[in-house]
């Protein structure tokens, strides 16, 4: 995407190319140490090893750019923090008392993959920055309103004073590329569904998605005529209804609740961050990309199967 190539050698090159490659490296290591818990074996190795690469390459994101790193943890944390509340709600029992117990039955192998990926991660930044990436870690909570990108006029004049700016909405759309903005839009909608499909498939509720797929209208519409100085809301606002209708129809779909938690907790700060400086943009194109490439695949998925069903 633009937000990329103008931070590679293409552009005002930096860090910012491993710092895109260090951010997928340690989510994709820490996913899959994630996935692969079993909760009757908290022992299994391949999680283990995996939490330890992920922390491994935290600790090098951490070196790489001090500041940047941080707020991958709160990303974590907070894929933990969802995904627990999301158990309790599902937990058998009758009272929280039960359900909290059956919950923890079920992360104490994902709590472990957390502490394992942050002992290695300290193991390798100790020794070199002491403590200061805890301090980066939590003062990274209000990093968009206090700090952008570097000040200064060397090397690129350009780089250097734009990205200090606040983003319009159209800069950010411009800078992640329009149809990965809009499809990203079109794949979270469309995943916020299956999850709450899966919620009530588990708790057994009687009645429709109306609730949910009249207050998704209402919050787009909202953010459309707050916007309406330029298309592009109503746009996002018809790629997420497509999204939401799209998920409704989809029967028997498999699918990671996970995946819901993290691509939300991921796009929503990053593209509020998106509007205080300009660069942030790069960090927003990476969940949406993953976000847009997910709905892609199971429009294609979908498209497929249709074929080989009604080509016959």
């Amino acid at each position: 995407t633009p937000s990329f190539i103008s931070r590679s050698l293409a552009g005002f090159f930096d860090t910012d190319c491993m710092n895109i490659f260090l951010s997928l490296a340690v989510i994709s290591l820490f996913l899959a140490a994630y996935n692969r818990v079993d909760i009757n074996n908290i022992r299994k190795k391949s999680p283990i090893i995996l939490s330890i690469l992920s922390g491994i390459f935290l600790a090098v994101f951490a070196l790489n750019w001090s500041g940047g790193f941080a707020y991958l943890p709160w990303i974590l944390f907070g894929l933990f923090g969802f995904h627990w509340f999301y158990r309790i709600l599902i937990a058998k029992g009758d009272n929280i008392t039960e359900k909290l117990k059956h919950s923890w039955f079920f992360f104490r192998g994902h709590l472990l993959v957390y502490v394992i990926l942050f002992a290695a991660f300290f193991c390798f930044t100790f020794p070199f920055v002491g403590t200061a990436p805890v301090s980066s870690i939590v003062a990274v909570t209000t990093f968009f309103q206090t700090a952008k990108a570097e000040g200064g006029i060397f090397p690129n004049v350009w780089i250097s004073i734009s990205e200090e700016m606040n983003a319009s909405l159209g800069s950010i759309i411009g800078r992640v590329t329009p149809p990965i903005f809009f499809f990203s839009f079109f794949g979270l909608s469309m995943l916020l569904i299956l999850f709450l499909r899966n919620v009530i498939s588990y708790n057994k509720y009687e009645g429709s998605y109306e609730t949910a797929f009249v207050g998704f209208l209402i919050f787009f519409l909202s953010f459309f005529l707050i916007s309406s100085s330029n298309i592009y809301p109503l746009v996002a606002f018809l790629f997420s209804v497509s999204g939401i209708l799209f998920g409704l129809v989809l029967k028997n779909k498999k699918f990671y609740v996970e995946t819901f938690f993290f691509l939300f907790i991921w796009i929503v700060p990053t593209f509020y961050g998106s509007f205080w400086a300009v660069r942030f943009t790069q960090m927003l194109a990476l969940p949406m990309s993953i976000c847009a490439g997910i709905a892609l695949g199971i429009l294609f998925d979908v498209c497929i199967n249709a074929v080989k069903k009604y080509g016959k």
